[in-house]
């Protein structure tokens, strides 16, 4: 029983890390949208720095609509800049 436990703790994982490469790729080759929506729902404030500072290195500007966008998880995507 411990064996299936293992595996799907294992599975889990790979899909976290799967989901933070995806979440990464998107932000860095422009869906922008696709990456931060990924980052935010992960939970996971080291993935969130990473794709704030993919979009910093990128020097990225944001249309009205990404702003928007963006806006709804304010909260979060601040909490993340101020830390970094």
């Amino acid at each position: 029983m411990s064996s299936g436990v293992e595996n799907r703790t294992d599975q889990a994982e790979h899909q976290r890390i799967c989901q933070s490469g995806i979440s990464r790729s998107a932000v860095g080759s422009g869906d922008i949208r696709k990456g931060i929506s990924l980052a935010v729902q992960s939970n996971d404030r080291v993935l969130m720095k990473q794709c704030a500072a993919i979009l910093e290195d990128n020097k990225v500007c944001f249309s009205s609509s990404i702003v928007n966008e963006l806006l709804r998880n304010l909260s979060i995507l601040s909490l993340v800049i101020l830390q970094s």
